[in-house]
């Protein structure tokens, strides 16, 4: 039964380790309703290096007759630490660990069948995230019938019911039918008047009992830790000018409902994880701002209530987006890139109140080189061009507009904020050609801003859309096929809501001439909301002979 698990990948696992060998394991080996949780990584740590390469690049493994050739300073492989040895850091590594010793990380389980001919089912299974668990070698045996053999299966159960009955957190319910569960199966181990079978029902349900404690023991502690920290409270006080009532006395409820179950842990399991979700929720509600009196003019922005990740401020995180993953060059991009591909990658988002938004995103498609992108971005017909699109579907529409070309934002060279990683376009003018250089063109304020979404001067793109009242809305960015180094860059996805009437910017139904499918209609100039000429009349709103065109 060979399992490793690495709760965090911070090194946090050497402060659990310290605590007791199952503090921060979420990760359990069970068969049937028997369950234990496995080895953390530094139980099995060895004195030596067991696996990696030495400064000649040569690959070895542990001789136990020769433990002197290899140093730490001189080692890459396993990972050392401090006080406990070397563990591995790969699977590779710990397979070699595994075959020291049949024992190493060894996770075991007794378990017993209550008839004949019942199945068994086995595997691992883990709750929690970031976490690196390897497992190898399964090994089953039997260890026969008839009372006493029963004895350290019984004594191990006895033993952790009683350590859960003395913990400082566990439900009520829980804590009580631990104890009637020691009593059941200590009499029918020790009452000779009690049959074999018997005493397999009571030890089956001693482990469910003794799951339902340990479960109830860990969300206890969850919420303890919930309330310790105070993010709720904090919240509360973050937002207290800016949220709406309803969501403060929410909010106010559940903090007295966590106090009042930690004073007397009186609610499930399942209870218990419902009011951290209720916790989790009014933070949530509380980041909201009251949005009764959004319109056009004083949208409320949503995006640190329903975007998650928007801003990419931690280097190559992607957290919250699906689809085509995105990418970072370097080591110090706080933006998303998709290269050289074609691309779909967007962020769904729910529970949104009915009414009008406003999404935007700051981003750029360089279509190949920077002078490839020059030259067609100065062509009056750009209708054969392969383009990038920013998009919003809700449960009741879809809307979506061409990212700005890379040669939008070309600026004179020698402009006092540029950083490195430039390039020559045009008469004069330079663009970025790095992440790092992109984000310093996203961080420029306007001087004087077009719209009240888009406060930064360069590379912006927005949509209006509808949601209706479903609540649901996909944000994204994507491309189908790729040229050779093509190249998309996006930061800052936002979201604005502007209640229940559209932006005039935008077009209404006033003001929109509708065209179906595209009809042809004799113009002298297309452009995009964003000043752009294009080159033929696109999907959605397009600014046709200085009217508003919306095309289905």
């Amino acid at each position: 039964h060979n399992k490793v698990v690495d709760p965090t990948p911070d090194f946090l696992y050497v402060d659990d380790y310290a605590k007791g060998p199952e503090e921060g394991i979420t990760a359990v080996l069970y068969c049937n309703e028997f369950e234990k949780k496995v080895s953390n990584i530094l139980a099995s740590a060895q004195q030596h290096p067991v696996f990696g390469y030495n400064g000649n690049g040569q690959t070895f493994y542990y001789n136990p007759d020769d433990v002197t050739t290899y140093t730490k300073g001189d080692f890459f492989g396993d990972t050392y630490v401090e006080g406990y040895g070397f563990i591995p850091c790969g699977m590779e590594g710990a397979n070699y660990h595994f075959n020291i010793d049949k024992h190493n990380y060894e996770n075991k389980i007794d378990f017993v069948l209550t008839e004949d001919g019942q199945d068994i089912t086995i595997g691992l299974r883990n709750t929690g995230t970031d976490s690196w668990i390897l497992f190898d070698n399964f090994r089953l045996y039997y260890n026969g019938t008839g009372k006493p053999i029963y004895k350290e299966t019984v004594d191990e159960l006895v033993a952790k019911l009683t350590a859960a009955t003395e913990k400082e957190r566990i439900g009520n319910d829980a804590k009580d039918a631990a104890i009637k569960a020691i009593a059941a199966v200590t009499d029918a181990f020790e009452n000779d008047e009690k049959s074999e079978d018997e005493l397999l029902a009571e030890m089956s349900n001693a482990s469910k009992t003794l799951n339902y404690a340990t479960e109830s023991a860990d969300i206890y502690n969850q919420l303890n830790t919930l309330a310790e920290n105070g993010i709720l409270a904090e919240a509360m006080e973050t937002y207290a000018t800016t949220a709406r009532a309803v969501a403060l006395d929410e909010a106010e409820v559940v903090l007295n409902d966590i106090e009042s179950t930690l004073e007397t842990m009186d609610k499930t399991v399942d209870e218990v994880k419902a009011l951290i979700n209720a916790h989790d929720a009014a933070i949530k509600e509380l980041k909201i701002p009251d949005y009764t009196n959004a319109t056009a003019e004083a949208p409320v922005e949503f995006t640190n209530a329903f975007i998650v990740n928007g801003t990419f401020d931690t280097v190559s995180d992607f957290t919250g987006w699906s689809g085509t993953a995105f990418g970072a060059g370097g080591n110090t991009s706080t933006n998303a890139e998709h290269y050289q591909k074609g691309f779909d990658t967007y962020q769904d988002i729910t529970n949104l109140p009915k009414g009008y938004y406003v999404a935007t995103v700051q981003g750029y498609y360089r279509h190949g080189s920077s002078a490839n992108d020059w030259t067609l971005y100065q062509a009056e017909d750009k209708s054969g061009h392969r383009q990038t699109y920013f998009y919003a579907a809700s449960d009741v529409d879809t809307m979506q507009t061409v990212v700005q070309y890379h040669a939008t934002g070309a600026i004179p060279a020698g402009t006092a904020w540029v950083v490195d990683n430039t390039e020559a376009v045009g008469d004069g003018l330079i663009v970025p050609t790095s992440m790092v250089a992109a984000t310093a063109w996203f961080d420029q304020e306007a001087a004087e801003p077009a719209t009240p979404y888009t406060p930064n001067q360069f590379y912006n793109n927005l949509v209006q859309v509808y949601v209706g009242e479903g609540g649901t809305l996909r944000i994204g960015v994507k491309k189908s096929g790729n040229d050779t180094a093509d190249w998309a860059i996006f930061d800052n996805f936002k979201l604005w809501y502007i209640g229940t009437e559209p932006d005039p910017y935008f077009g209404d139904a006033s003001a929109i001439a509708e065209v179906e499918n595209a009809v042809a209609v004799k113009v002298q100039g297309i452009y995009n909301l964003q000043g752009q000429k294009l080159g033929g009349l696109q999907k959605g709103l397009n600014i046709v002979n200085g009217k508003k065109v919306l095309v289905k």
